[in-house]
């Protein structure tokens, strides 16, 4: 049984890696402004409400598994939540020994243009792929995994109505993606 740490947890995406974790048997920290109702009363379960910041994961004692699912399009918040909020929760992982750290991005990081948002959230999401890939290099005892993936189907995130329903991404094909990935050593995947 691993201890799981999971930011933005009330999210799409991050609701499907709370789901996937606890269905592996695995203790979940649910850090997120509001609860999932879906697995409120799991016994493997714990929710904490709290401004990100003023979380210490530290206290968790050890933690196995970070996942940082936070994200924002509001350009004020974007380049805080989207690349110093994961860094800061990173570095707090990397001090309570985690062996696994997924942070989710964006293919619109890899691809500006490619997926309807703005400049500041692109370039957030550029910024933790790269600090990603750069940490799996400086840290190669943790294994680490950014997953990119484009318009998330049911996210409110942006809008979707653009998009073809068959070229939406679900979320728990970004789980699987990430899960797939860290399999094979990819530090950077694509559902």
């Amino acid at each position: 049984m691993q201890t799981v740490v999971i930011t933005g947890a009330a999210g799409v995406i991050g609701s499907a890696f709370v789901g996937h974790y606890l269905l592996s048997g695995d203790r979940v920290l649910a850090i997120d402004r509001k609860k999932h109702g879906e697995f409120e009363t799991h016994s493997n379960l714990r929710w904490v409400h709290e401004n990100i910041v003023d979380v210490d994961i530290q206290k968790t004692a050890f933690i196995d598994v970070l996942v940082n699912c936070i994200g924002e399009v509001n350009e004020d918040f974007s380049l805080a939540a989207n690349l110093h909020y994961p860094v800061f929760l990173c570095e707090q992982a990397i001090k309570a020994s985690s062996h696994t750290i997924i942070n989710v991005a964006s293919r619109a990081g890899l691809e500006p243009g490619k997926v309807n948002v703005r400049p500041m959230y692109s370039a957030s999401k550029a910024g933790l792929i790269m600090y990603t890939r750069c940490m799996a290099i400086a840290h190669p005892k943790i294994k680490w995994c950014v997953v990119c993936p484009g318009p998330i189907k049911g996210s409110t995130m942006i809008d979707t109505s653009g998009y073809h329903e068959l070229a939406l991404t679900t979320p728990e094909q970004v789980v699987k993606a990430a899960m797939t990935g860290l399999a094979a050593g990819k530090v950077v995947v694509e559902p």
